[in-house]
């Protein structure tokens, strides 16, 4: 599993690639904690799943903690591109409510950063 990690706009953009199922998902829970430890306040997360195209239920659970250590602090998690794989497990988790979804990084961006 590969990682592409950047910053727009105080925004953490995190772009895995592959299958976030089994040992992946342990270094995708790694990966986003190591990012979650060199953020500032109200950290702000973009998960861009382009490349992703399955994840299991504890890649899923990574999205929910990374949630709920940032939203204390005033911090967001959005997502943009998941596949329909990804949109059916966030469904059937019914959490459909729990993550903004953006059409595309710019928009998630502007969404992020003034919102």
């Amino acid at each position: 599993m590969e990682f592409n990690i950047r910053h727009r706009a105080g925004v953490t953009i995190f772009s895995p690639s592959g299958e976030i199922i089994g040992d992946a998902s342990r270094e995708f829970r790694e990966a986003v904690a190591d990012q979650l430890a060199s953020t500032s306040d109200a950290p702000k997360f973009l998960f861009d799943f382009t490349t992703v195209s399955m994840m299991d239920s504890t890649g899923l659970g990574v999205l929910v903690g990374t949630r709920l250590t940032v939203m204390p602090k005033g911090g967001q998690v959005a997502l943009i591109n998941p596949s329909s794989k990804i949109k059916t497990l966030i469904t059937a988790s019914k959490l459909t409510t729990v993550f903004e979804q953006y059409s595309n990084e710019d928009e998630a961006i502007v969404a992020l950063t003034t919102g």
